[in-house]
């Protein structure tokens, strides 16, 4: 986001961790790029959260060029998931992230852009006690066909990214 930024596109961020919020927005300050990128304190699973968000920029006439669906929940279970485990995860990785894409298509519609899908090489290659993060990740790769196909009328590209393990705090 920030090379974004500094590169002079205008960025929009949504999070749900309210201290990851404060620090990058801290960062964001410190490099005096407040006026080029705006977080949002928000979670995809949520869809009142996310139109709230898609309101406020369609509301201050926000185009949108390139969506990047990076948001993801991972549990280590395989077949010891149950059925909260499933819902919990499916509601963030794969319906949040259409959803996301649903409420932004507007914004992107008249210019055209790209959306851009984080996968995981998950989605391809069977991993030990990866099942239900493998299966949403599958999901979005084939989302992505899927999207690819219906969006291109619009001059949008959807394209995924499948990398390694990338672990973070959350």
């Amino acid at each position: 986001s920030l090379l974004f930024a500094e590169r002079g596109y205008l960025v929009y961020v949504l999070d749900k961790d309210s201290t990851a919020c404060e620090k990058f927005s801290e960062d964001i300050n410190a490099r005096k790029m407040e006026n080029r990128i705006t977080v949002f304190k928000g979670d995809i699973s949520n869809r009142e959260s996310v139109a709230d968000v898609a309101n406020h920029l369609k509301n201050n006439n926000v185009m949108i060029n390139v969506l990047v669906n990076n948001a993801s929940a991972f549990n280590g279970k395989g077949l010891d998931a149950d059925e909260e485990d499933w819902k919990d995860i499916l509601n963030t990785n794969i319906i949040g992230t259409v959803f996301v894409t649903k409420l932004i298509l507007p914004l992107m519609q008249k210019e055209g852009g790209s959306i851009i899908n984080m996968a995981s090489i998950s989605g391809i290659v069977a991993q030990p006690h990866y099942l239900l993060y493998s299966a949403c990740k599958a999901a979005i790769i084939n989302i992505t066909r899927c999207l690819a196909l219906d969006l291109s009328q619009y001059n949008i590209r959807v394209n995924s990214i499948s990398p390694s393990t990338v672990w973070t705090e959350n």
